[in-house]
């Protein structure tokens, strides 16, 4: 019985290229692919056990399908038995594309909140060396380097500190020649 139902699947097979064909060999190539990571499809193979657990369950249908097919092409065999197959196979491929999405979207998250930590360290970091960039540069204005003396730039802002300061402590006679002239030699 099995060699002449195997016989006829392959005469079915054999006969005028029917137009599901090229569809047919399409989804042969996406389940290489998705198993292998190899083809013509370019389909990257998604190592999780469960995702190629699925994807073993789906190809089993499929071959069940592509078995059923000539023998419904040929009248050997009921539509209603193609149709369950087919129902069976987009459940389990909605089931298995399901568990990609959540699968991607997990990895995607986490590729986000590394970006993310490594970008607020970058921004953390360059604003350590900015700072410290500024006060150095700050520094060599108002600072001789041969001497380690003020320069006048670095005096004037020096003595503008140092006045501001006197007049929030509000000092009686702030405003008299003496105490100016105390506050001027404070800087030297």
């Amino acid at each position: 019985m099995w060699a002449t139902r195997a016989s006829s699947i392959t005469a079915a097979w054999s006969a005028a290229p029917q137009a599901d064909d090229a569809l047919i060999a399409r989804l042969d190539g996406i389940i290489y692919d998705l198993q292998t990571g190899e083809g013509d499809y370019g389909l990257t193979k998604n190592p999780s056990r469960e995702f190629q657990r699925q994807l073993a369950q789906l190809k089993l249908v499929w071959e069940s399908m592509k078995t059923a097919i000539p023998l419904v092409r040929t009248g050997q065999a009921p539509t209603a038995a193609l149709y369950d197959l087919s129902q069976q196979h987009f459940e389990l491929a909605d089931q298995l594309v399901l568990y990609a999405e959540q699968n991607s979207t997990g990895k995607l998250a986490r590729s986000i909140a590394f970006y993310f930590g490594s970008l607020v360290l970058l921004i953390a970091g360059f604003a350590i060396f900015q700072k410290k960039s500024q006060r150095e540069l700050e520094q060599s204005v108002s600072t001789d380097k041969l001497t380690g003396l003020l320069t006048r730039a670095g005096f004037e802002t020096k003595a503008a500190q140092l006045l501001r300061r006197e007049r929030r402590w509000d000092w009686p006679g702030q405003d008299e020649p003496l105490v100016q002239e105390s506050a001027w030699r404070l800087l030297l």
